[in-house]
């Protein structure tokens, strides 16, 4: 069973993946240590087994969530299959797979740095890193244990109020929801493990509560409605 796994939320949220996905992407980036390799048209392969994939992430509970979890990796272009050449599924990582693998808890390279270079050049070489970016790459919004608001750092607080603000300008959400969120945890005395994933689950429930009353409301008053109805 896997007891822990590092993730790259930012790459995770960017492609649009699911919970159950993001998920079984952990035992499927070891694949090759674990599932049965066979080679088709010249290319590795592995056959997966979804007892096996069950017994080491509980957390996808059957067989049929396993299957369309897998069927979302392959359609994301992050896995690819042999199709009907084998008699059984069997999958191996695209360049994009191969991607997040190199990433998974590091920074997202989404720009060239200003000396021409960038994080997927050193993470795909084996470059060691310099002491720089090695510090920018040791961050994490995934806390060693839960805690609760009032005792994060500064640092923590400061880079979770950016993220915030930069998810809320993607996702065309009034930026009040940030004070929100964080005045009605501190009330409820919440502990989370990460808050950034506690801050993008309260983003999509104002999303789903806008949804469900037409979406007509002004920011100020859809968002004041949510906030009520989690404070009830």
């Amino acid at each position: 069973m896997i007891y822990s796994a590092i993730r790259n939320y930012v790459m995770i949220q960017e492609w649009g993946l699911s919970a159950n996905a993001a998920d079984l992407l952990v035992p499927m980036l070891d694949m090759e240590n674990w599932a049965t390799k066979i080679t088709d048209g010249g290319k590795d392969y592995y056959y997966l087994t979804i007892t096996k994939i069950l017994e080491d992430m509980p957390c996808l509970k059957s067989r049929s969530t396993v299957s369309r979890a897998i069927q979302e990796l392959e359609s994301k272009g992050i896995i690819e299959g042999t199709g009907k050449s084998s008699r059984k599924p069997a999958y191996r990582m695209t360049k994009k797979g191969l991607l997040y693998k190199s990433h998974r808890g590091r920074e997202w390279p989404r720009e060239k740095t200003p000396n021409g270079g960038d994080d997927s050049s050193k993470a795909n070489g084996g470059e060691p890193a310099g002491s720089q970016p090695k510090k920018k790459k040791g961050f994490s919004f995934r806390l060693g244990r839960k805690a609760e608001y009032v005792h994060l750092g500064r640092e923590y607080r400061e880079k979770l109020q950016k993220y915030a603000i930069d998810h809320m300008d993607k996702k065309n959400i009034p930026h009040e929801q940030y004070n929100k969120f964080v005045a009605h945890w501190r009330a409820q005395g919440a502990k989370f493990k990460d808050w950034s994933q506690a801050f993008v689950t309260w983003c999509l429930k104002f999303k789903e509560f806008e949804r469900k009353n037409g979406g007509g409301q002004s920011g100020q008053n859809s968002g004041q409605g949510y906030y009520n109805g989690l404070m009830q």
